[in-house]
Formats: structure tokens, sequence, C-alpha cells
């Protein structure tokens, strides 16, 4: 397992997980379910030493993706490009990037990942049609080891 296999969403949820969880095996319980995609009561009832191994796989989570940002990638069978320099934007995306980074506290920008992202990123063959059109796709689906390098 590793950042291809997180998920916007998942990392979010992840991140609010360790800010409200002091108790470090209620912490892996509540990690080891959002990645697996499973109930919480069922991680629980693992034996220790299989909540061990499970959470041995996600120590990659300790530190955050170090990629290159990609300019083309694939989701959703549909093919992206990012846009990685402001002079290349369109006035639109500017407009949307700058709008949503003035709405939000510094602190509170990772919880517009999803977003910013779609500002940033069109559809093959498409004009920018807004970050609204497909910011819930990329929240839901777009992995972190692509999502984080573009952020």
């Amino acid at each position: 397992m590793n950042w291809s296999d997180i998920t916007i969403e998942q990392f979010l949820k992840i991140q609010a997980i360790n800010a409200v969880t002091p108790d470090v095996i209620d912490r892996e319980v509540k990690t080891i379910a959002c990645v697996q995609g499973i109930p919480e009561a069922e991680v629980a009832k693992y034996p220790i030493t299989k909540l061990m191994e499970a959470a041995k796989l996600l120590i990659f989570l300790k530190e955050l993706p170090k990629k290159q940002i990609p300019i083309d990638f694939e989701l959703d069978d549909s093919e992206w490009k990012t846009t990685v320099m402001y002079r290349d934007m369109t006035a639109g995306q500017f407009i949307d990037f700058a709008s949503i980074l003035k709405k939000v506290k510094n602190e509170e920008i990772i919880h517009e990942m999803h977003k910013i992202i779609a500002c940033l990123t069109i559809r093959k063959g498409e004009r920018y049609k807004g970050y609204d059109t497909y910011s819930d796709l990329f929240y839901s689906k777009l992995s972190m080891a692509i999502a984080y390098p573009i952020f």
C-alpha cells in the first residue's frame, strides 16, 4: 500500500482522525477502517497482532508524497492536463483559484485541495468549466500520489 491507494477524501478523514484522536490504538483502528473502507467495529475486533500488521502497512502515511507535479494523468477513464504556470491558466481558472484562496484561512486550505486541483486541471479535449464541475470527482477518486504534488 502507498499514496496511490489513498484518495483526497481518505487523506482528509485521516487528518481529522489524527487531530481529534489522542489514543494511539483508537487512532490506528479508525485509520485502518478508513483506508480499508470497513466499519471501525470490525477493525476493533482484530487481534492486536493483526491490528499492528495492518498499521505497519500504513507507515507511509507519516510522510507526505514527494513526487514531481504530474503534467498529465489519468482518472476515471479520462486524461487530464495540469496547468502548472499561472501564465497558462485561463482567466476563469485564475479567478476561481484566487477566490478559493481568499475564502479560507491558511490552516484550512488543505480542506479545499480538491477544489484547487480542479482549478488547475482540465480534462483533455475540454475547456475549463469551473472548479465545481470536477472537484467532487477529485475528492472521491484522485489519489494523493497525484493530488499532493499538484496542491
